[in-house]
Formats: structure tokens, C-alpha cells, sequence
């Protein structure tokens, strides 16, 4: 059973697609509601659900289609994003990001049919209602290519380097 879920309400968006926001009502949240009326022991689930726009978050997975994005990860995490090894360690933000952009790779491949040469990513922000810092739109009207420019920017590629690397998101939640 599920009561309450950071899912629950997502939604996917695409490459020129941003996602949107489902505020609900959604029926693990009204579990959780039901159950927690019964028997406080259950928690509060409001605390968590009842205003979306304020604890709202989104995140995204990146594909690399670009040997050279690779590199960049490289020079962060220290490690070989292909070694089949723990690649960041952990989640990696960037302190400096108006959204609070966050990323981590995990061992690679993530998917068992994924190209080698290929890593994914996963991203996501907790202010997604502020403009970005090379984007500058909030992520949540943001596009997956406009996403994957943000982190790239905060991942240190190049201003101008940045609109000639291929990319490609997987998904989007919010």
C-alpha cells in the first residue's frame, strides 16, 4: 500500500514538451487522508499534500548522446562515468543554481538494453518556479532540451559550446 507518494501526481513531459502540474486530488493521497483521520498514528499527511505549489519538485533523465558530455561528468565525479562503478557517489547539487539543481549518476549501464557508450543521468530541482541561470524560465515551463542546457551550464560546459551538444531526455516527472 502506498500513502502519499512523491509520484503520484507526476507527469511526463519530453524533448519540446515541458510537463505539467497535476495538483490532484489523487487516491494515495486521500488514503493517506482517510487513514489518518481514523487513527493518528497515521501522521499528517496535509503537511506533505495539501499545498502542491508550495512542495512542488520536478526532476528529469538526461541520455548523453555526445562522447564529449561524458568528460564533464568525468572532471566532477573524478571516476570513469563507463567504469560499471559508482560513478558521483551520491547526489551532486549545484549550489549556485537558482532552481537548486541536483544530479547523480549511477552505475552505467542504468538499463540493460542501453547503448555502452551512452550514460543517463538523473536531475531534478526543488525551486522549480524560478527562472534558471542560462535558461532563464522556470524549469517547470521548461522543455527537456531547455532542462538538459541548465544542468550542462551548471555541469561546466562552455556557454558556447552548449547549444551544439546532442541530447535527449527520457522522462519527466513532476
Amino acid at each position: 500500500m502506498t500513502v502519499g507518494s512523491l509520484t503520484e501526481s507526476s507527469d511526463s513531459g519530453d524533448h519540446h514538451t515541458p510537463a505539467r502540474l497535476d495538483e490532484g486530488p489523487t487516491p494515495a493521497w486521500e488514503l493517506w487522508r482517510r487513514l489518518a483521520a481514523k487513527d493518528t498514528t497515521f501522521g499528517r499527511p496535509d503537511v506533505f499534500g495539501a499545498n502542491i505549489p508550495a512542495t512542488k519538485w520536478e526532476s528529469a533523465t538526461v541520455t548523453t548522446l555526445d562522447a564529449r558530455i561524458p568528460e564533464h561528468i568525468r572532471k566532477v565525479a573524478k571516476r570513469d562515468p563507463f567504469s560499471g562503478k559508482v560513478v558521483t557517489g551520491g547526489i551532486v547539487t549545484a549550489q549556485d543554481s537558482s532552481w537548486l539543481l541536483s544530479w547523480t549518476v549511477n552505475r552505467q549501464p542504468h538499463f540493460k538494453h542501453q547503448p555502452r557508450d551512452q550514460i543517463i543521468v538523473w536531475l531534478y530541482s526543488l525551486f522549480v518556479d524560478r527562472p534558471g541561470d542560462h535558461v532563464k524560465k522556470p524549469m517547470q515551463d521548461c522543455t527537456g532540451e531547455e532542462i538538459t542546457q541548465e544542468w550542462l551550464y551548471h555541469l561546466g560546459v562552455s556557454v558556447e559550446e552548449i547549444p551544439g551538444l546532442p541530447r535527449r531526455p527520457q522522462t519527466r516527472s513532476r
